[in-house]
């Protein structure tokens, strides 16, 4: 998938010996193969090579047990080797099959979103990771030494994590969307995602907020609430649900009283339409 690829090609680029590449489709790996130096190829676990000491697991949420138990089941899992798994979502101990082989494991997570190329450079990118402390330490020198951040987080903050990194990525897609189906394009306003996405890095989350909501400025909202009204009730709900986000974090920033109120029964008024 999109994460191997990009991680063999980088982990090669840096002077990795990458001794297998291992996908149930033999076309797939021998591309892969292609980015990350001379070495196996296999459509199979057990054509891991003798003398790995890290495995790297880069495949859907749902296969990764599978392949922990395959790894088991190969006899190709030595004592000390590192096997990880790269979702965002699954804790280490999801790899417990080859921990009765004296494997360490654990979880290592870039967050990043990686396109189909797979050209990425992951300079500076954060890398979560969690599991077995020996593995995490041999996870944060690999991660460091292709330029990333390194990070422990702790099995119960995952899911939470996990969620943080898709409505970031996943969810900031469709919000722009929704600006494309509204204005036809989204290129005039990209100077303006960048600025508050600096903002946001530079002030923080709650000083980066600007706008109607902020100022209470209720005419302004209802003016586009019932614009939106008219071309695309969907546009309406996401609205309502981001604008009242927005009033929560202005109420805590000293938004007068009435003004909220004023806002809350003019969002109140367009859920009850049901649109």
């Amino acid at each position: 998938g999109r994460v191997g690829r990009c991680l063999a090609r980088i982990f090669y680029e840096q002077g990795f010996r990458i001794s297998s590449v291992v996908d149930v489709d033999l076309d797939r790996a021998r591309q892969c193969r292609t980015n990350c130096g001379p070495g196996g190829v296999s459509g199979d676990v057990d054509g891991i090579a003798s003398g790995t000491t890290v495995v790297l697991i880069a495949v859907p949420d749902e296969a990764v047990e599978g392949v922990a138990r395959g790894l088991t089941e190969s006899g190709v899992v030595v004592p000390g080797m590192v096997v990880a798994h790269t979702s965002g979502l699954l804790r280490a101990d999801v790899l417990v099959p080859v921990k009765g082989s004296g494997a360490l494991t654990g979880s290592f997570h870039p967050c990043f979103s990686f396109t189909e190329a797979g050209t990425e450079n992951l300079e500076g990118v954060f890398f979560a990771l969690e599991g077995d402390e020996g593995a995490c330490r041999r996870l944060e020198g690999l991660a460091a030494a292709i330029g990333g951040k390194p990070f422990l987080i702790s099995a119960e903050e995952k899911t939470f994590y996990h969620v943080g990194c898709t409505m970031v990525s996943n969810h900031l897609v469709v919000l722009m969307e929704g600006v494309q189906r509204v204005m036809g394009r989204v290129d005039r306003v990209m100077p303006l995602v960048r600025g508050t996405l600096e903002n946001i890095e530079k002030l923080g989350v709650d000083c980066a907020l600007t706008g109607p909501v902020l100022r209470g400025d209720v005419r302004t909202v209802e003016a586009h609430l019932e614009a939106l009204s008219e071309v695309d009730p969907d546009e309406v709900a996401l609205y309502v649900v981001l604008g009242r986000g927005a009033l929560r974090m202005a109420r805590d920033l000293g938004l007068a009283p009435a003004k909220a109120r004023a806002l809350d029964t003019l969002f109140g008024r367009y859920e009850a339409k049901g649109v």
